[in-house]
């Protein structure tokens, strides 16, 4: 069980120059990095764990939603209890991929 409210996020300068860089084709990217952020602030174990050369990392993908056919970000990142830390060590931005996007109820402009 995690034991602080909200975990601080730290990105490398290599997530940090990615986003950037990805603005020019993915125009809300830093919104759904924003997203991202938050919710792994919150729930750092939302995350799936993996195991890499020796360290345990987590991957979480903020999937796209079909009402905002926004950008999908893939991100690898530790967990620090200790601080209370999150660090994002790397991010991958996809295009928008309808085969894979959802439409919950919540977002449905249509819905009763």
């Amino acid at each position: 069980m995690r034991v602080h409210k909200a975990y601080t996020i730290v990105e490398t300068a290599e997530v940090s120059d990615c986003i950037a860089e990805s603005v020019k084709d993915h125009p809300r990217i830093e919104e759904v990095f924003e997203a991202l952020k938050w919710r792994v602030a919150r729930d750092p174990d939302c995350g799936t764990m993996v195991e890499h050369e020796g360290t345990s990392f987590r991957l979480v993908l903020f999937a796209p939603i079909e009402a905002a056919k926004n950008s999908q970000v893939l991100a690898k990142y530790t967990v620090d209890d200790d601080i209370g830390e999150v660090v994002i060590h790397k991010v991958f931005v996809m295009a928008y991929d309808q085969a894979i996007a959802y439409s919950p109820k919540a977002f449905d402009l249509d819905a009763q």
